[in-house]
């Protein structure tokens, strides 16, 4: 079990994360915090959780319910597979952040992307999560585009020239096919009270 590096959380979140144990297993805690608790490599403030288990209504209203004693809590996407804490096996996150690409265009998705590729995974397996989980709706060579364009990035002061190299040089190394990968959850470092 990978003990997680809680010195990329700011302090109330740290104070949150013993609780996160009590959030049933089904949920995994993925985004930039997850790959910040394995790598160290920045600070993180907020928990992106999914799950594989389809919430009705009423069990929706129940974890909202359970969140709210951590603070206030926004629902900022509703759609299935959505809401989720357990973290990924190793190469998981660099799939959803591969994907995160085509959305938005900020400074930390290709700084997180670049600390996960220096570690030595593969973007590959990123891509082919990608067409995995979405099909042709978010074709490879968009993502490549998007991933080797740096103009219009925000929080430009992220993207550093060593961030640059790292993404623009497993671009290079890529080859022609990728196929499909499968997706695995694995628990992150937290005792659960169950």
């Amino acid at each position: 079990m990978l003990t997680p590096l809680l010195d990329a959380l700011p302090a109330p979140q740290r104070g949150l994360w013993p609780l996160l144990a009590r959030i049933p297993r089904h949920y995994a805690l993925y985004g930039g915090t997850a790959i910040a608790l394995r790598l160290g490599h920045r600070t993180s403030v907020d928990f992106d959780f999914f799950s594989d288990v389809p919430l009705d209504d009423d069990a929706k209203g129940a974890l909202l319910a359970v969140l709210q004693k951590f603070g206030r809590v926004s629902v900022l996407q509703s759609e299935r597979n959505t809401l989720t804490v357990s973290v990924s096996r190793d190469d998981e996150p660099v799939k959803l952040k591969v994907k995160v690409i085509h959305d938005r265009a900020e400074g930390k998705d290709y700084q997180d992307i670049a600390a996960m590729l220096a570690i030595g995974q593969s973007l590959a397996h990123g891509l082919a999560a990608v067409k995995s989980l979405f099909g042709p709706a978010v074709p490879a060579m968009i993502t490549l585009k998007a991933l080797s364009y740096f103009d219009d990035v925000n929080e430009s002061w992220r993207v550093t020239e060593d961030v640059k190299t790292t993404i623009s040089s497993a671009i290079e190394q890529l080859s022609a096919q990728w196929s499909e990968a499968p997706i695995v959850l694995h628990a992150l470092g937290c005792v659960r009270a169950d």
